[in-house]
């Protein structure tokens, strides 16, 4: 933001990837960055006169530093957002909070804290949403965020089916027809499957055979009555793996697909 604040951005990137040096690594350890500060030194001399005054001058004005204040924080985000001396209106998004904060209070007072000192300085101008798979009151941690996410909006059962199929088993509209024909020709053995009990085939699943796939009608309910095992890797979270019969090898082209119906997640692996 410096560089472009004072209009050299593109020389010194272009300087340093001349030199065939990599821009990105370069800015990730600017404090040894000899690219960067040889481009630093030549762009700008008169603030940077030799390469050691350059590290001591970025030294001391980018200090290494384990907590961001509020303030710096704030700072920061007009730098980065305001655009021609106006702050525009911007939405953050914090998905699956629930899951940052876990059993950590810190976590939950940073939260609060960061939320609370954007409204208070920046004002209407951004808005907060808190993603989770827990209400705002589900736990004792979330509950303290609960004055600064006032509006709630909890998804039902059916809400959570659409947003899988419109959005995760979403597929592009030349695929549906090779499904939905797929499923008709072994409509026969998809019927059979787990014929008699409670997760078997039903007729109303018919018209979601095409949407729903890689996920096979008696899947679905199977995995929402016995999750299967947990996963340390997927934050504790139960998930199961479906079966899905398809003789035309269409799962080598939708990958093996692990189902979490209460949370309404899918992941294709």
């Amino acid at each position: 933001m410096w560089l472009k604040h004072e209009g050299i951005y593109d020389a010194i990137r272009g300087h340093v990837e001349h030199n065939n040096f990599d821009w990105n690594e370069e800015l990730d350890n600017f404090y040894v960055a000899e690219g960067l500060h040889a481009a630093l030194v030549k762009v700008k001399p008169n603030l940077f006169s030799t390469l050691a005054s350059c590290v001591e001058t970025l030294n001391n004005l980018y200090p290494y530093v384990q907590d961001v204040s509020s303030d710096d924080m704030l700072k920061a985000i007009r730098q980065a957002l305001t655009h021609d001396g106006k702050f525009p209106l911007t939405v953050v998004v914090l998905d699956e909070v629930q899951q940052y904060i876990g059993e950590d209070s810190q976590r939950s007072i940073d939260v609060q804290e960061a939320v609370e000192a954007c409204c208070k300085n920046i004002g209407g101008k951004m808005l907060f949403i808190g993603t989770g798979q827990t209400a705002v009151t589900g736990t004792s941690n979330l509950k303290k965020l609960e004055g600064r996410f006032t509006i709630r909006v909890e998804l039902s059962d059916a809400d959570v089916d659409a947003v899988i199929r419109q959005v995760i088993l979403a597929k592009k509209p030349e695929a549906k027809a090779p499904v939905e024909q797929v499923m008709q020709t072994n409509l026969g053995e998809i019927s059979r499957h787990l014929a008699g009990t409670t997760i078997g085939h039903r007729p109303d699943d018919i018209q979601f055979f095409s949407q729903d796939y890689p996920i096979s009608s008696s899947t679905a309910p199977f995995l929402e009555k016995h999750p299967a095992r947990t996963r340390p890797d997927r934050h504790r979270q139960p998930v199961a793996q479906p079966i899905v019969h398809d003789p035309q090898g269409y799962p080598d082209q939708c990958g093996r697909a692990y189902w979490q119906r209460g949370a309404g997640r899918l992941s294709l692996l």
